[in-house]
């Protein structure tokens, strides 16, 4: 039996079987607009890999969460509802970029996630709720900009508000009764990179930077894994997620060592671990190490 195999074994009795329903009337029955479209070796080929220079004689610890390493940064422990809308390529990287711009700048601010998806025409190609590339809403970070905001009823949000209503004007106006100008509440980050599928690169840079994107592939059996470690066991193939990584961990199961990355998601809080969730790292499973972005 491989390693993986005897991984998934010992999680056998913790799948969840009957669909839930979530925030924004999200349930399992939509998992096929999730909204995350792999990007051909094109534009992989033109985004290219990250060149990253870590000091290797700083020691990875065994557990990391990026809301312990930067409490003041509120973005990091926020979760998103998307709702119905097939748009975790924008959701993901707004908070990611959230994130990162508050570790750099020590500025706290959450990224509107409506912003992309109103304003970033070549990142989706039949309509942000439809799918869209997360590494495209990172160029347009990089070369646009993205302006404050958040999730609905998210406390402190400022320009433009994701509401889960599929109005997409991008007016350039943050909402009415803010007070803000929408040029002064852009953002923006350095070109986007993929990172090499390496585990220990993707440690290195989220403890060096923040939270990175990565694009999972999602199975009918990903349905609420709560505070266990995710290993999927069976199920048909669903589409491409958009998720953020914010740490990693160790969980010990009939005495066996199973590794784990830390990922917030996109599904409301009441799913999974208050909206985040733990899946086995350092085995590329469900090709979550494939496709990381950072900036």
């Amino acid at each position: 039996m491989s390693a993986l195999a005897l991984l998934a074994s010992l999680f056998a009795g913790f799948a969840t079987t009957s669909p839930i329903e979530y925030e924004l009337n999200w349930n399992i029955s939509q998992i096929g607009a999730l909204g995350q479209l792999r990007p051909t070796p094109e534009m992989i080929a033109e985004v290219g890999y990250k060149e990253v220079v870590y000091d290797e004689n700083q020691a990875i610890p065994e557990e990391f969460d990026a809301r312990q390493q930067w409490p003041h940064c509120i973005s990091i422990r926020t979760i998103w509802a998307q709702g119905q809308c097939g748009c975790c390529w924008a959701v993901a990287s707004a908070s990611a970029m959230g994130d990162r711009y508050c570790v750099r700048n020590q500025g706290n601010v959450v990224l509107s996630a409506y912003d992309l998806m109103s304003c970033c025409k070549d990142c989706a190609l039949n309509g942000p709720c439809r799918g869209g590339y997360s590494h495209k809403a990172w160029a347009h970070w990089s070369t646009i900009g993205v302006v404050t905001g958040g999730p609905t009823q998210c406390s402190g949000c400022t320009c433009y508000r994701y509401t889960g209503e599929n109005l997409f004007n991008c007016d350039h106006t943050c909402r009415a009764g803010s007070g803000l100008s929408y040029y002064n509440e852009l953002t923006h980050g350095r070109p986007p990179k993929f990172l090499v599928n390496n585990a220990e690169v993707i440690q290195r840079e989220i403890m060096a930077n923040g939270p990175v994107v990565a694009v999972m592939d999602v199975y009918t059996d990903f349905v609420d894994p709560g505070k266990e470690v995710y290993i999927h066991k069976s199920g048909a193939f669903r589409g491409g997620h958009a998720v953020r990584v914010i740490g990693w961990g160790v969980q010990y199961v009939s005495g066996q060592r199973v590794p784990y990355w830390l990922v917030a998601n996109s599904w409301g809080t009441q799913w999974g671990d208050g909206g985040f969730f733990r899946i086995l790292r350092g085995y590329n499973h469900c090709r979550m190490e494939t496709m990381v972005l950072a900036d």
